[in-house]
């Protein structure tokens, strides 16, 4: 049982109060409600709060057990019907008025959508509501040092330079300040979860350096419309638990210099796998200057592979 994760996600009070703000609004008295993923069982008992008369609250990991507990604990168990499994197996016995999720932005793309259509009431309620992708070039020495020039030192005597050219295909989970902002961040077209998801993300950018730098990758985070007055937006500076809250980085595969009010095109695709962006397929590519990369992770996501071995050999 994850018992660290369960922690920080109840230790985060200021995404916890902006998700009970967000259900109290949401969720009306006497409405039927799905927590989808319920963990601990918080928004499950956010939800009675509000003056829910049921609540269905699925959970595929054991921690249900501790939920139930909780659920006697703090008087919530005669409207509380927790139930193990993956929500993908699970039929209900009615439909619900409101369905609650707060699964990572991959995880909700993936398992709101069946969510929506098998158990939500015509003219039911989401939270979130909309989901966003933002999306700025970055100078992030640091995070390019750890995550990928890394690879490029000899240790212990032996050379490791052949993870780096997985390295650099790889989304990597980060944390960005404002200082790393090489431009204004710019936003995907929001995706209104009451709508059928296309399956993939897609967006095309033209930026304009904002300064001189050295540009390492892309930089991106999400934002979720709770309802209709609460958002949660992890633009640095991050307000929230970086534990639940991670940047990620696209790196190039070398940096490239950039003068300020230069020209910077960002082509990028996302088709989510897991629950967390990183664990996702993603492509991107850059062109600046005469300088153009075109990367994914999906021969990272697929290896072993002789693909890989091939450009191994050819780089060494």
């Amino acid at each position: 049982m994850k018992l660290k994760e369960h922690r920080i996600l109840v230790a985060d009070r200021a995404t916890q109060e902006r998700f009970r703000a967000a259900i109290h609004q949401v969720v009306r008295p006497g409405d039927v409600v799905l927590d989808l993923g319920t963990g601990s069982g918080l928004h499950a008992f956010f939800a009675c709060e509000a003056g829910a008369k049921k609540v269905y609250a699925i959970e595929r990991e054991p921690v249900i057990e501790l939920a139930r507990v909780g659920a006697r604990c703090n008087g919530y168990a005669d409207r509380i019907e927790f139930i193990h499994g993956f929500s993908h197996r699970i039929r209900l016995p009615e439909r619900v008025d409101v369905v609650i999720t707060h699964v990572g932005f991959s995880g909700t793309l993936r398992n709101l959508a069946d969510a929506r259509r098998r158990f939500l009431k015509k003219g039911g309620r989401l939270i979130p509501e909309v989901l966003e992708l933002s999306i700025v070039p970055v100078s992030h020495a640091k995070g390019y040092r750890e995550r990928i020039e890394f690879w490029s030192k000899r240790r212990y005597g032996m050379s490791f330079d052949h993870f780096r050219s997985v390295a650099v295909r790889h989304a990597h989970e980060t944390f960005l300040e404002k200082a790393n902002l090489l431009a204004s961040p710019k936003t995907l077209s929001p995706i209104r979860l009451s709508e059928p998801f296309p399956g993939e993300i897609r967006g095309s950018f033209l930026f304009q350096a904002e300064r001189r730098g050295l540009m390492h990758g892309v930089g991106l985070w999400p934002s979720y419309q709770l309802s209709e007055r609460v958002r949660i937006s992890a633009r640095p500076p991050l307000r929230f638990s970086r534990n639940l809250w991670p940047h990620l980085l696209l790196p190039l595969e070398r940096p490239l210099r950039v003068r300020k009010g230069q020209k910077i095109r960002v082509d990028l695709g996302f088709y989510p796998v897991g629950a967390a962006p990183s664990e996702g397929i993603w492509k991107w590519s850059v062109e600046t200057a005469g300088h153009r990369f075109e990367q994914s992770n999906l021969t990272v996501l697929s290896l072993p592979n002789r693909l890989l071995e091939r450009r191994v050999m050819r780089e060494g």
